[in-house]
């Protein structure tokens, strides 16, 4: 077997921290060639020597840090660098990302993690560097484009396409072919009452690009590095990890892209609004629903009710007529005990009829305006 074929990839660890550097180590040495740096100063005089294929970084180190190690290496190389530290906060990412960082992994760690992510991510960076010449062609051929037709229509349509949306994953799915028309790349994090909505064009997210995007809505801003763009908004995010490097084009696209991102923040609140009302909309037509079939029911029960008791008086007059012969009644007296039960029951009915007809009306009057739509009417009735 030749010396091609069992070589390890390089990884450089850099730490003072002789118990981390042993971690870092015993994790990685199966899988890698393990080199260390002590400091900021030793990786960089390190670094063109052994050409490691990946870096793991310390933020606070004697000398110069992590972030500084980190931009002077960026300015000759894309290597991976993962930052490995005890802090772990928004800012600290969000530093991590603008240096050029490509993950971060806080202390203590663990070794399936830390192996898992170092294979994710020089994998990425294997098919970044194969896609890399094609996006560039891309990229400036709709430059070229915008700049003779103007790209001020773009914005427009979206914003006329998608006043009326209703549905997220439409807006996120606009704001996404949007950007792909500028030829960048994207990352989208959508935020809503009923959830969280992530796009990507292009490679998938880094870990770190992730987490950035997780916690944008705890800082809202638009950080840049170099060829990196985030713009966070309470209920978005946006990152552009390929930003043009002509910095005329970096700037236009940039402020184009914060207008995008401040419109859809306010197409989401829009969104969540008319759902709301939607939602309240199709609650109150159930309840009417319910109010109409309650009232038809209590008018037929009002109906029901006058028949039973004309029936009940009715059957009164006939029992009471039956019993005279019992009761020991004079013709004369039977006439008029029956001529008044007749009189007070017709009295009662008229009272039952005129009532009625009252309640009639205005069972009417409730039934209409509880009426449901025709089919030809839409949804939303009331």
């Amino acid at each position: 077997m030749n010396d091609i074929q069992t070589r390890k990839t390089k990884v450089l660890i850099v730490d003072d921290d002789p118990v981390v550097q042993a971690g870092l180590s015993a994790v990685l040495e199966d899988d890698f060639e393990v080199s260390v740096a002590e400091d900021g100063a030793s990786c960089l005089m390190q670094f063109d020597e052994a050409a490691p294929a990946l870096i793991f970084l310390d933020i606070d180190m004697p000398g110069i840090s992590g972030y500084e190690t980190c931009l002077k290496i960026r300015e000759r190389s894309s290597t991976p660098i993962i930052f490995v530290s005890a802090r772990d906060t928004l800012e600290e990412r969000l530093h991590a990302f603008e240096v050029g960082g490509n993950d971060f992994i806080q202390k203590p760690f663990e070794g399936e993690i830390l192996l898992a992510k170092a294979q994710r991510i020089l994998a990425l960076s294997g098919r970044a560097e194969m896609l890399a010449v094609e996006k560039a062609a891309m990229q400036k051929m709709a430059l070229d484009l915008l700049a003779v037709n103007g790209d001020g229509n773009m914005l427009l349509n979206f914003m006329r396409d998608n006043l009326g949306c209703l549905h997220f994953e439409d807006l996120a799915n606009s704001v996404l072919q949007l950007i792909q028309g500028y030829g960048l790349d994207c990352q989208i994090q959508l935020r809503h009452a009923e959830g969280v909505i992530t796009q990507f064009s292009g490679l998938a997210p880094s870990a770190l690009e992730e987490s950035i995007l997780a916690k944008g809505m705890d800082q809202p801003g638009v950080f840049e590095f170099k060829q990196r763009l985030l713009i966070n908004c309470p209920n978005i995010s946006v990152l552009i990890p390929n930003m043009p490097a002509d910095q005329d084009a970096f700037y236009r696209l940039k402020n184009n892209l914060i207008t995008l991102t401040e419109a859809t923040e306010t197409i989401i609140q829009t969104v969540t609004v008319r759902r709301d009302a939607t939602i309240t909309t199709e609650q109150l037509q159930v309840a009417a629903l319910d109010a109409h079939e309650a009232t038809c029911g209590l008018q037929n029960d009002y109906h029901k009710q006058q028949a039973d008791t004309q029936l009940l008086l009715h059957g009164l007059i006939d029992k009471l007529e039956r019993s005279y012969f019992s009761l020991g009644l004079t013709e004369g007296q039977e006439e008029r005990i029956s001529s008044l039960l007749r009189e007070e029951t017709e009295a009662v009915m008229a009272l039952f009829q005129h009532g009625g007809e009252a309640l009639d009306w205005k069972f009417a009057q409730i039934l209409e305006a509880l009426v449901p739509p025709k089919k030809d009417q839409g949804d939303i009735w009331l």
